[in-house]
């Protein structure tokens, strides 16, 4: 009996894993084709959507580490339908594994507005840190190695909080969803293979 409960669980996280995967990289292929004024802030919007799929996700898997898992799986998505983008692929990583690092330090201790504020403005600040000082001083890619410091600090402070801006209602929204793995079993395997049909289906168009 209990391998077959930890069998179906393990079922339904990855059912769900792939789907969160796929849906991200399904919001990125599209989401760099925003139009006019949307365009500049088409990271942020992005980065935004992103915290909600993953704080979704793990509110079904209750895994530590899937966040890692569900930005690989945009990224090879992403790449299939469009080119490989190393800039993308670091900032999704970044995003990612300070999500993973955040959540395993607050837990469920973020219920309230304010604590999913001060929860984002960690992941989110930490994570812009990380991939700008990566291609900057690591990678040394033109776009940042020629200004430094000078492109970094408003990254990091303006555009960084208005990801921030986004995100917190996105993520708090999810939160009163009052998602729950054990309550949600077959409705997050249904759902989540229905997504996962979804964005197959738009890759496939999208590479027609």
């Amino acid at each position: 009996m209990h391998n077959s409960n930890r069998s179906g669980a393990l079922v339904q996280n990855a059912i769900v894993i792939i789907a969160a995967g796929m849906l991200w990289g399904l919001v990125e292929l599209f989401g760099y084709a925003l139009p006019g004024p949307l365009a500049f802030y088409k990271s942020l919007i992005l980065t935004g959507i992103a915290m909600a799929i993953l704080l979704a996700t793990r509110r079904l898997t209750l895994l530590h580490g899937a966040a890692i898992l569900i930005a690989l799986i945009a990224i090879a998505y992403k790449s299939a339908g469009s080119t490989f983008y190393p800039c993308m692929a670091a900032a999704v990583l970044a995003l990612a594994i300070c999500f993973d690092i955040g959540y395993w330090i607050f837990g469920n201790k973020v219920q309230n507005f304010y604590q999913h504020l001060v929860c984002n403005a960690g992941i989110i600040y930490v994570a812009f840190i990380a991939f700008s000082v990566f291609e900057t001083y690591i990678v040394r890619h033109p776009y940042w190695a020629d200004t430094g410091l000078n492109r970094i600090i408003p990254y990091v402070t303006f555009k960084g909080s208005l990801a921030i801006a986004i995100a917190t209602p996105l993520t708090y929204v999810v939160s009163r969803l009052h998602l729950n793995a054990a309550r949600l079993t077959a409705p997050a395997v249904w759902v989540g293979g229905a997504v996962t049909t979804l964005c197959l289906v738009c890759l496939v168009f999208r590479l027609a």
